[in-house]
């Protein structure tokens, strides 16, 4: 990893530590992580959500957002407790 990508991911955990709220973009074509079948086929699945709970004992609040057309989008919030 780039020493500017270090510097952003310890900026953010500074942040987060201080009681603000993080939003993480995992991006659909993760290239590590933990083995998965999806549909049939592997596919890799992140696990920092996961992380982030066990190590700081907090909540997350998973999100998606769908694309309507070019111009809008529609955010999805789903409501369960994960922990």
């Amino acid at each position: 990893a780039s020493d500017v990508y270090k510097r952003q991911v310890r900026e953010a955990l500074a942040f987060f530590k201080k009681g603000k709220s993080l939003a993480i973009m995992i991006d659909q074509r993760v290239t590590e992580g933990i083995s998965s079948k999806f549909f049939g086929n592997n596919a890799f699945t992140t696990t920092i959500p996961a992380q982030f709970v066990k190590k700081f004992n907090c909540n997350i609040q998973p999100v998606h957002i769908e694309r309507i057309n070019d111009f809008h989008f529609k955010i999805i919030f789903c409501f369960l407790k994960v922990r």
